[in-house]
């Protein structure tokens, strides 16, 4: 049994995993980044950074579950020699994501009306509501929404 017949599945996966992986550690880099950088101007404006980006990233990681459960249905699809399955269930995953984000960016838009009913600090309202109001209105700005 030689352990060189395992390099093939080995590569494969570490080919699958390797930019998945990269791409969550960007997003955690990137709150980490947000959270050092606002951090210096005080508590408030971190407290509202924070409320904002657990917001954001609960919504995020729903959204991703359609690509992420995808990858499995393409990679046999692609290791079977199907295109036209590739094809397919590329093009359902990328319909699921436009739909979802069509879902949230109302969401993200009018959060600050949920973080005034949630019994956070008034203070940070605001703060968190121009910082989820930004990610919403540059989609809206870049897609013509």
């Amino acid at each position: 049994m030689s352990i060189f017949r395992y390099v093939p599945h080995l590569v494969a996966t570490l080919g699958l995993a390797l930019p998945l992986t990269g791409s969550h550690l960007a997003r955690q880099a990137i709150g980490v980044t947000d959270t050092v950088m606002v951090g210096w101007y005080g508590v408030d404006p971190l407290a509202a950074v924070v409320l904002a980006t657990s917001f954001f990233f609960i919504l995020f990681m729903l959204g991703s579950g359609y690509g992420i459960g995808v990858m499995g249905v393409i990679a046999t699809a692609k290791a079977r020699g199907d295109q036209t399955e590739v094809r397919r269930a590329t093009r359902m995953a990328l319909w699921l994501s436009a739909v979802h984000s069509v879902i949230v960016l109302p969401l993200m838009w009018f959060s600050g009306r949920s973080c005034s009913s949630s019994g956070r600090s008034p203070r940070s309202q605001p703060m968190r509501r121009s910082i989820c109001a930004s990610c919403a209105g540059r989609w809206r700005r870049r897609f013509g929404g």
